[in-house]
């Protein structure tokens, strides 16, 4: 939503300077009477209204070629990103399920909690980024949906 509120606040701006241009060149300063007052204040201060929708257009184009640089590489990274959240959802689970995450006294070792914590907070964080009304279009849905959060509670800590 972000990017798309740039948009808009480009294509305004540009329509501000085009409307001021058409005012400008259609009415006559000399026919006061016969303006409106809103014709008649668009007519005496037209410069002010170019430079400053100018400015703004300007700065907002910039901003939005900015997103679009943004949006094109997380798209097109999206796919190695999701094979390695793969690689590293799979390493998680088959430790879960190894004698490996388990010292000589059989508790979980506190690295691997550790991991799986970190792993979690990873997809919780991406995942509703993915989701969200404003910054949705920066975060592919594809790279990081269809994962399950590690059950810390399902880990006896003993057996």
């Amino acid at each position: 939503m972000i990017f798309w509120i740039f948009v808009i606040l480009t294509i305004v701006c540009i329509a501000v300077i085009v409307a001021t241009n058409k005012i400008s060149n259609k009415y006559d300063y000399y026919e006061r009477e016969k303006n409106t007052r809103f014709v008649d204040f668009v007519y005496q201060n037209d410069e002010p209204i170019y430079w400053i929708n100018g400015i703004i257009a300007v700065i907002s184009g910039m901003v939005i070629v900015c997103m679009l640089i943004s949006i094109i590489i997380a798209q097109t990274q999206a796919d190695g990103l999701r094979a390695s959240n793969e690689q590293r959802y799979n390493a998680l689970v088959y430790k879960a399920q190894t004698e490996a995450i388990r010292d000589e006294f059989g508790i979980v070792n506190k690295s691997y909690i550790d991991e799986a914590q970190e792993w979690n907070e990873y997809l919780a964080k991406y995942q509703s980024y993915s989701r969200s009304f404003w910054v949705g279009i920066f975060y592919p849905k594809r790279a990081y949906d269809g994962f399950e959060f590690i059950d810390l509670q399902g880990i006896k800590m003993r057996d």
